[in-house]
């Protein structure tokens, strides 16, 4: 008797735990050379939106010491210390809305995977949840793809490959006329909104009101086909809702001139400084304006950044990432589910190797041929 079936799987999660493994060293901040390349983003980034701040905040520090102020107080200390006070709460509210807004982008995105998931778990055959799947990774790609274009003009962070998800060729022949048409549109910037209300004509095809199992003695067949437009109405629904939430976070999340207003404040700020302090020698007034331009200019480019979750920067989150990583585990775990079905089928798998699938997942340890389950699923499969 061969276990060609039950290595095979074996094989696969052993080439899968390696891939992992393998890009590791990529991830960002795994090395040093990644780290440099993140801080440097940031110095470009506080360069490019504050530069001519930092330039007065030079110029300011300059004259402080061509009229030779610098122990002398210029400024009144209370005015400098309630203008300090109110570029706190300014800067702390937006990024606490920033970073909030950042959250609840996350979740949305998670809850469009959710639903994605839940969809591919409706009662299908294999092949029809392979179409469904492939459609649905199509969709997701193409949602990626907008939203870079949307971003084209932000620098890009990353060198890794694109993914591209499933081309038009690889779609099912029934479902490309739809997605041809609207993929043509994209070049207009229209958004791939129609691709998602397309899903409910997919599911409605794919779906099979005949495939109701009377012998379970569940049910019956109008709730069967009630609940199955439920399940795929509730999971569509809250897909369209949450990509209609992303859409809403590519808007500025503040006005131009409320961030106009802040990095004013932080310039002046910051400039008024060395004419406020009386009591430090001319190297450690230069250190300490130094400072100061670092931590209030860094923030504000960095709050500006988690305000643009999908932006090509350090800040966002890998949108491609998330989607291509549920599709490819989705994909995985149903051919992992095929060959656990090809190894139920060879009735009486060694220990050894039943041990090795257990150690990387609990629910295979069903295979055990010693198993009460393992027994009950042998029956039914005969039957």
């Amino acid at each position: 008797m061969t276990f060609s079936a039950a290595e095979k799987l074996t094989t696969r999660r052993q080439s899968r735990d390696d891939r992992i493994m393998s890009t590791r060293h990529v991830l960002p901040g795994a090395d040093v050379w990644t780290n440099v390349l993140r801080l440097t983003a940031i110095v470009l980034a506080v360069l490019r939106v504050h530069g001519i701040g930092i330039l007065v905040v030079a110029l300011s520090f300059c004259g402080v010491i061509m009229a030779r102020a610098v122990r002398v107080e210029v400024v009144d200390s209370s005015f400098f210390k309630a203008l300090g006070l109110l570029l706190a709460v300014l800067l702390s509210l937006r990024a606490r809305n920033a970073v909030i807004s950042r959250q609840k982008a996350i979740r949305d995105v998670l809850s469009m995977i959710n639903s994605a998931e839940s969809l591919l778990a409706l009662p299908l055959s294999a092949h029809k949840r392979f179409k469904l799947r492939v459609v649905l990774e199509f969709t997701f790609a193409e949602i990626v793809n907008w939203f870079d274009s949307e971003n084209a003009g932000a620098m890009c962070c990353s060198t890794k490959a694109k993914w591209k998800g499933p081309t038009f060729e690889d779609l099912p022949v029934e479902f490309q006329i739809a997605p041809f048409y609207l993929v043509s549109l994209h070049d207009s910037g229209t958004s791939p909104r129609m691709l998602l209300s397309h899903l409910i004509s997919v599911c409605d095809t794919l779906f099979d009101p005949c495939g109701y199992d009377e012998s379970n003695g569940v049910g019956d067949k109008v709730s069967y086909i009630r609940r199955w437009h439920k399940n795929v109405d509730i999971d569509l629904r809250n897909i369209l809702t949450q990509f209609d939430n992303l859409c809403v976070y590519e808007q500025e999340l503040n006005t131009k001139e409320f961030r106009w207003m802040l990095s004013l404040l932080i310039t002046v700020y910051v400039s008024l400084y060395p004419w406020c302090v009386d009591s430090e020698s001319t190297v450690t007034l230069g250190c300490t304006t130094i400072l100061m331009a670092c931590v209030y200019y860094g923030m504000n480019a960095i709050t500006r950044q988690v305000e643009d979750p999908f932006g090509h920067h350090y800040q966002g989150f890998d949108l491609e990432a998330l989607f291509h990583k549920a599709f490819a585990t989705h994909a995985y775990d149903a051919e992992s589910l095929q060959q656990c079905k090809a190894v139920l089928a060879e009735k009486s798998p060694p220990d050894a190797l039943v041990h090795r699938f257990s150690s990387q997942s609990g629910s295979l340890s069903l295979l055990r041929s010693d198993s009460p389950q393992y027994s009950e699923l042998a029956s039914a499969q005969e039957a």
